[in-house]
C-alpha cells in the first residue's frame, strides 16, 4: 500500500494491487513465494466524480481491475485497457482549433488505434461545439455539444459500456480561428483480452480467477542479485540495491530480465485468448500536460493581441 505505482484510495481505503513476498531464502524468492493480487474497484467516471454528470447510458460509474500499473474496464466478455483517463489536475485537458471549413486544417486528437476526436465547428449563439470521431478516416458519429455537457459514445453491442466520454469545458472565439477544450475524456480499447487460471505472465502463472480477484504467483525462483534490476511483468520490477545487505523494492521501470533465460522482457499483457482480428494493446503515451498548457497560453495571447490590433 505504500507503493506509489499501485493505486490506492485515503479515503476509502480501497486499493487496486497488491504484491507480497509470502517466503524468501538469503537472496532467493522461491517458487510460489511472491504473489500479486488485482482487486476488483468500482469507479466513478471521472466527469461524474467532479462535474457530477452521468455519461449516456450509464449510472456514473465502471468497474476496473488494475493490472501491472495499468487499468482495464471490465467488459462482459473479458478486460479492455483504459487508454486515454484524463483526471481532475488544471492542466489535464485537450485544446483543439478550428482553423476553418478544410478539414485538412483541423486540429486532431490522436486517441489510439486508429481513433481521432475533432472539432469542426462552433456555434457561439448557442454556445455549442460540432465534434467528430472518426477511425482510420471513417466517420462514427458527428455531434452538437453544449457547452459545459458531456458526450459518450458506446459501440454497437456494448450495452451502455462506453467507448469514449468527453466534456466540453470552454469554446473560446479567435480572430483567426476559434477553440475549443476538452475536460474529463474516458477511452478504452476495442481489443479485449481474457485471463484464466494457467495463464504465464513475465514470471507469474495465474493460480485464481475469480470476479472480484485476479492473483498470481511467481512460477520460477526470483534470484536477488545485489545491483539488478528484475522485470516481472509489464512495466512492474524489483530493483535491488549494489549492497552486501539485501535491500530491493518495486518500480515502474522496466528492469533487465536476469533470471531464467526463457522468461521474456515484456511490456504489456501479450496477445493471449485475444478475438480473431485484433491486435495486442500498445502503450500509449500522450502530450505532457505542462508543454500542451504552455500551447494553450501562447495561442490565446495571440487572439487576444490580433483582437487588440484589429480593434
Amino acid at each position: 500500500m505504500n507503493y506509489a505505482g499501485f493505486w490506492y484510495d485515503v479515503d476509502s481505503g480501497n486499493y487496486s494491487e497488491s504484491l507480497e513476498v509470502t517466503n524468501i531464502s538469503g537472496r532467493t524468492i522461491p517458487q510460489g513465494g511472491l504473489i500479486y493480487t488485482s482487486h476488483r474497484v468500482r469507479m466513478l467516471y471521472p466527469v461524474t466524480r467532479i462535474k457530477g454528470k452521468n455519461p449516456p447510458g450509464t449510472d456514473g460509474s465502471y468497474l476496473t481491475f488494475r493490472l501491472w500499473g495499468n487499468n482495464y474496464a471490465i467488459r462482459s466478455n473479458g478486460l479492455t485497457r483504459i487508454l486515454v483517463g484524463q483526471g481532475d489536475c488544471i492542466y489535464d485537458k485537450k485544446t483543439l482549433l478550428v482553423v476553418g471549413p478544410n478539414e485538412f486544417n483541423r486540429d486532431i486528437w490522436e486517441l489510439g488505434e486508429g481513433y481521432t476526436l475533432t472539432a469542426n465547428s462552433v456555434n457561439f449563439s448557442d454556445n455549442q461545439a460540432h465534434l467528430g470521431l472518426r477511425r482510420n478516416g471513417v466517420a462514427f458519429d458527428d455531434i452538437w455539444l453544449p457547452h459545459e455537457d458531456v458526450y459518450g459514445y458506446t459501440l454497437p453491442g456494448e450495452n451502455g459500456s462506453p467507448k469514449l466520454i468527453t466534456y466540453l469545458d470552454a469554446i473560446f472565439a479567435g480572430t483567426e480561428f476559434d477553440m475549443i477544450q476538452l475536460r474529463y475524456t474516458w477511452f478504452v480499447s476495442d481489443n479485449v483480452i481474457q485471463i484464466k487460471e494457467g495463464d504465464r505472465f513475465g514470471v507469474f502463472n495465474v493460480k485464481v480467477v475469480e470476479p472480484d480477484r485476479i492473483v498470481l504467483t511467481n512460477s520460477e525462483p526470483i534470484e536477488l542479485k545485489a545491483g539488478s534490476s528484475i522485470n516481472l511483468f509489464g512495466n512492474l520490477s524489483f530493483f535491488v540495491e549494489d549492497s552486501d545487505e539485501l535491500r530491493f523494492y518495486p518500480t515502474n521501470i522496466v528492469g533487465t530480465q536476469v533470471m531464467a533465460e526463457e522468461v521474456a522482457v515484456v511490456s504489456d499483457i501479450p496477445d493471449v485468448n485475444i478475438p480473431v482480428g485484433t491486435s495486442p494493446v500498445a502503450d500509449r503515451t500522450e502530450k505532457a500536460a505542462g508543454f500542451e498548457v504552455i500551447i494553450s497560453l501562447a495561442a490565446l495571447i495571440a487572439i487576444y493581441r490580433m483582437g487588440r490590433k484589429n480593434g
